[in-house]
Order: structure tokens, then sequence, then C-alpha cells
């Protein structure tokens, strides 16, 4: 008896399986038979039929549970994909909003740059009105203030004033010009032919300009400060230069004064003290050692080299040559024949 109660009690807290209810039926259908008054089937067979029918019950409810599943699980995939289309529609409006913004924002750029464009267009016009219309001014009060000079000759410090800002040319030439006062100061001092002196004093202010000279010196001052730094200009000196020049570089090859002597204007053996030496030389000898040949030196009326044969105490035993400078007078007369002078103040 206790094995079919421990029968029906697994059946009723759901032992589902078949190979429990199997097991169950057997244990069942050992048990002794019964007869209800009402059923007239065994009651092993009632006992069978009422497990069999809790196991189809038991399945329905698996199925209808199965079913509950798959709709839960439908609802949760429909739910995520409207999740994930209301996230896709949400990130296109987002980004629809930012193109919108930004294509708004390009617009305005463009309007603020179209709009300072036609500003500047009309500010650049108006400037450029106003500088031509400044020129134009200028050039005619130019104008008016070169013809007034030039032919009428005021002195007053007013005219030196302006013309200190706008410098009216009076002598006009390929070397430069020079301007109305300086022709007004300088030919005070020209008594005779006035076009070459004024060819003179552009040629000397070519060169005074090149040697970094201050030009706002007397005529006389210039020329004598400029004729001295030219010694060692190639374009005033060139053919001396070039003698001298032959002279050392045939010296250095061991011919000392051999065949160079014929480029030479003078050339000996002497000895000298030191310091008559180097005042005739200059100070470079003091620095030769015997047998040394110098450089090129700048004397009196020209150019030397100069090789020390032997110091003895406080005198000099040396070998020289030199060779005589162009004459500065002679380089400009040269270069004042190719200045043509174009004199607007006479």
């Amino acid at each position: 008896m206790p094995r079919s109660v421990d029968g029906v009690r697994k059946l009723k807290k759901g032992a589902h399986s078949k190979s429990e209810i199997v097991i169950e039926a057997e244990e069942i259908q050992s048990l002794p038979e019964r007869r209800s008054s009402s059923d007239p089937r065994p009651f092993t067979r009632r006992m069978i039929d009422g497990v069999l029918g809790l196991d189809s019950v038991a399945r329905e409810r698996a199925a209808l549970a199965r079913k509950r599943e798959e709709a839960e699980e439908k609802r949760k995939s429909l739910a995520e994909a409207e999740r994930r289309e209301a996230e896709a529609a949400r990130e296109r409006k987002e980004a629809e909003k930012k193109r919108l913004a930004a294509e708004k924002r390009r617009e305005k750029t463009k309007l603020f740059f179209r709009m300072a464009g036609r500003k500047s267009v009309s500010f650049l016009k108006l400037s450029a009105c106003a500088f031509a219309l400044a020129v134009s001014s200028v050039f005619v009060f130019y104008l008016c203030f070169a013809f007034i000079l030039l032919n009428f000759h005021p002195s007053g410090s007013w005219a030196r004033k302006i013309e200190s800002v706008l410098p009216v040319p009076a002598i006009i030439s390929r070397g430069g010009i020079i301007t109305y006062f300086d022709y007004q100061d300088f030919s005070a001092n020209f008594s005779e032919d006035e076009n070459q002196k004024f060819a003179e004093l552009l040629a000397v202010r070519k060169l005074a300009k090149r040697y970094g000279i201050d030009a706002a010196v007397d005529f006389e001052t210039l020329r004598g400060e400029v004729a001295e730094q030219s010694v060692f200009d190639p374009e005033v000196n060139e053919v001396s230069l070039a003698r001298i020049k032959k002279i050392r570089s045939l010296s250095e090859a061991g011919d000392l004064f051999g065949n160079g002597k014929k480029f030479a204007d003078s050339w000996g053996e002497t000895t000298l003290g030191a310091a008559e030496a180097e005042k005739k030389f200059g100070s470079e000898l003091s620095g030769l050692e015997a047998g040394q040949l110098s450089g090129v030196l700048a004397v009196d009326g020209g150019y030397a080299l100069v090789r020390i044969n032997k110091k003895d105490n406080d005198r000099l035993f040396f070998v020289y040559a030199s060779v005589k400078a162009g004459s500065f007078g002679e380089y400009l007369k040269k270069e004042t024949a190719r200045l043509k002078i174009f004199n607007l103040a006479e």
C-alpha cells in the first residue's frame, strides 16, 4: 500500500517523465484490483488512465509555457528592433539637425564675407580715389614749386625746407642729379665751366658713396678724401694695380723682381732705419721676417713690394719694386668726358 501512495504523490508533485510514469504504473498494477460501484473498470486501470490524463495535461502546460516563452522572445525581439529603430531615427534627426546648423553657419559666414568684401571693395575704391587725389595734388604742387624755383630763384628758408622734402633737380646726368639748392651753393664757388665742375662733383660723390665718405662737405675737401681712398680702387687704378700684382705673382714663383722688373716703374736694394722705412712703406714692414715678401703696399704716389733681406738691430736691409698710381685727376677727366650734363637752372 505505501508504494502505491508514494507513486500517486509523485504524480501529484509533477513527475511527468515517461520512465517515471511507466514505473509507477507497474507499481500500481501489482496492487490488488478494486472495483468501484460507479466505474466498472478495474481499480488499476482507473489509476493508469488517471496518470495518463495527468501526463497529457502536463504536456499541454509545457506546450503553453513554450508558446508563452516564444511569444515573450518575439515581444522582446520586436521591442529591441523598435528601440534600435527609434535610436537610429534619433541619430538621424541629430545628424540632420547638425547638418542644418552647419549649413546655417556656412550661409552666415558666406554672407559675412560677401558683405565684408563689398565693404572692402567700397573702402578700397574710396581709398584709391583719395590716394590718387592726394598724389595728383602733390604732383601739381611739385610742378608748380619746381617751376617757381627754376624760373624765379627764391632763396628764402621756406623754399629750402620744401626742397629738402621735395627735391628739385637742377643738374641731371647719367651719374646722378644735383638738387637746386646744392646747385646754388656749389655754383657760387665755381668761377668757370660750371658744367665741367658739376660733372666732377657727380663723379666724386659717386666714389664717396662707394667708400662711405660723408658728402656733406665742401667740394675740395671731399675731392681730397676721395682721392686718398681711391688708391686701392680697381676702377680708378686698374692698370697700376694689375702691374704690381703681376710683379708679386712672379716673385712668389721664385723670380724675385727678375722678369717682374719690366712691370715696375722703379726697383732697387737699400738700407733704412726701421722708423724711416715704416714712414716710407708703412707699418707692415716691422712685422716682416728676413726673407719674407710683403703684400701690396700703398705708398706716396703708388704701390710697392718689399722683401726683407736682413734685420740688424734698428736697420732693415731690403729690396723693393714700385709702380706709380694712376692720376686721380686723369680719372676724373675721363669720367666727366663721358657724362652729359643737362642744366635746368640756367
